[in-house]
Order: C-alpha cells, then structure tokens, then sequence
C-alpha cells in the first residue's frame, strides 16, 4: 500500500504558505534549465505488431536513472508528417503499474487520434507491462508530476531521434488526472507542444487546503526527506498556475467534472483565468454530473475531444 511508504514526520505542520516571489519562481526555472533529458543509452528491448500499430518499447537513460516508454506507430503507407501525441496516464498511488497495451487499445484507438503516433511515458517508479513482458523504470515514484513531465520530456526526445517519420515541431498532449496535469507542465516547458487536452487536472499544490485534502499523499509528494525549501520547489515546479505557456503553443482544453470530489472544480476557474491572462486560446468545459472519472465516456466529452483534437490538426496544416 502506498501509505505504508510514508513515515510522516509532521514537518508540514510549520511549514508557511507565504506569498510567491519572483526569486521563488526564478528558482524553479533553473532547476528546470540544468536537467539533462537529452537521448542517453537508447536501446530497443521489444518490438512488436499490435493493435494496427507497430510497438516499440524503448529503454534509456535518463537523470542517471533506466527509464522505459512505448511508442505505437500506425500500419500506414505514408508516415512522412504523422501527427506526434503524448498520452499520459492517470495516478493511483496504490498501484505502480502501467499497462500500455491497454492505453493503446483505450485512449489510443480513439477514432480522433487514428493515424497518430502514439508516446506513452512510463514515470518513475512504475513498472511497465506489454503481453507478458514488465520493464521497471527507476526514480522516485513519489516525484509524480514535475518528475513526470521530465520523463515525458526525454521519452519525447527519444522518440524524436528513432521515429523521424513524425511532426515532432507541433505535438498534442492528451491525458486525464496526473496526465492533464503533466500536459499542463509540458506546455509551460517543452517549446514542441502545441495543444493540450487535460481533464481533470489539479492546477496549484501551493496550498494549506490542498495538503489538507491530500493528506499523507501529499506528504509523501511535497515534504517526505525534504527542507521547506526544496518542498516549496517541488510544489511550484507541480503547478502549472504558476508558469506561463511557450510560444508554440496554440490551444489548450481543460475538461472537468462539477461533482469531482479528488479535483475540485475550483482547479478549472482558476487555470481558464490565469490562460486567458497569457493570450492563449483557451477553452472550459465543465460536466454538471462528473466525478473525477465519470465523465470519459459521455457525449458531450467526446464531441469536446473530437473538437480539440480537429484544431490540433488544423493547427498542424497550416
């Protein structure tokens, strides 16, 4: 159980949710700028057809760690130009693993996203499953949002480098939960990304209310072996409230549900306000009877997700 790896030391107690400072958010850009995520010892450890796809799973290096990713690219004729999205995956804390042939068949054979080439990150900490075959990725499972994006960052990279036939200049993010979050990130981060489509996605951990909704989970993400200092980092570095989207990118799609109980709605108003602040084109959509998960699969979030995923292509031609 994932509480069981939490010592809680009531360190968070005197800890001070002070006003944010430029020198604040100055730091975390630097921590940013200084991480190696460029393509390091690259080898490919399973290759197979699945699914109208030909898979990939790769393995590498990154910040000193073995970090795995799949990579699914459509049976097609013509891969010149093929449209690149970056699929990531919820968090359970209780569970650490991904099955990315289940992505592949769910998310990833959306009619909207066929013809796509397909990233699927494998984050830290977890353990990657494809028919029969499990590959465990080092680093800290702990480190689940800001540490996601940077293995997303450096699966992006690889795929770059062994899978040209993409449009790698203007890529969709798409996810729910940790995965919108870590669309959220990339778009203030990674100059590719061009569109995000993030339901569901928790904004801002700089919160006393946050760390009180998430109790021993949030303590394991934010103090657990660390100073206030580096805990005042890792939230900022979590929250995409805070940072500004690069200039590539376009649009940005937050979907979420009014009866979400593990991300409260107040994440939507707060995101939609400040995107509207940077010029982006930006668009909410709130279902009145969604939970957190619940609304995937109803009409209206399909339309929404056909709708975001038409103005990433049309963005792409261009």
């Amino acid at each position: 159980m994932f509480f069981s790896c939490v010592e809680e030391d009531k360190s968070w107690e005197s800890f001070s949710y002070r006003s944010i400072t430029a020198s604040d958010l100055e730091g975390v850009y630097s921590i940013w700028s200084t991480r190696d995520l460029s393509v390091q010892n690259v080898e490919l450890v399973y290759e197979t057809n699945y699914s109208n796809h030909r898979v990939l799973i790769f393995q590498h290096s990154l910040l000193g760690n073995i970090h795995y990713g799949t990579i699914a690219i459509p049976e097609k004729e013509d891969l010149s130009g093929v449209p690149v999205v970056i699929i990531g995956a919820g968090l359970d804390q209780d569970d650490r693993n991904i099955d990315s042939a289940s992505i592949i068949t769910g998310y990833g054979s959306h009619p909207a996203l066929i013809g796509f080439i397909k990233i699927i990150p494998t984050f830290r900490g977890q353990t990657l499953h494809f028919n029969g075959n499990t590959y465990k990725a080092e680093g800290d499972f702990f480190d689940a949002y800001d540490g996601a994006t940077d293995d997303s960052i450096g699966l992006l990279n690889v795929a770059e480098a062994y899978v040209p036939e993409g449009r790698y200049d203007k890529v969709l993010v798409v996810g729910g939960s940790r995965g919108g979050l870590t669309g959220l990130l990339l778009a203030m981060r990674e100059p590719r990304i061009n569109t995000v489509i993030a339901a569901a996605a928790p904004v801002d951990f700089y919160r006393k209310d946050v760390r009180n909704h998430y109790k021993l989970q949030y303590f394991g993400q934010f103090f657990r072996n660390k100073t206030h200092k580096e805990s005042r980092q890792r939230m900022l570095a979590c929250s995409p409230l805070f940072f500004e989207p690069l200039d590539n990118v376009e649009n940005i799609f937050l979907h979420y549900g009014a009866a979400d109980r593990t991300v409260p709605l107040w994440n939507a108003g707060l995101m939609y306000n400040h995107l509207l602040s940077q010029e982006i084109q930006v668009k909410k959509h709130v279902y009145e009877k969604g939970t957190h998960s619940s609304f995937y699969d109803s009409t209206e979030f399909q339309r929404d997700f056909i709708t975001g995923v038409e103005q990433f292509l049309k963005n792409i031609s261009e």
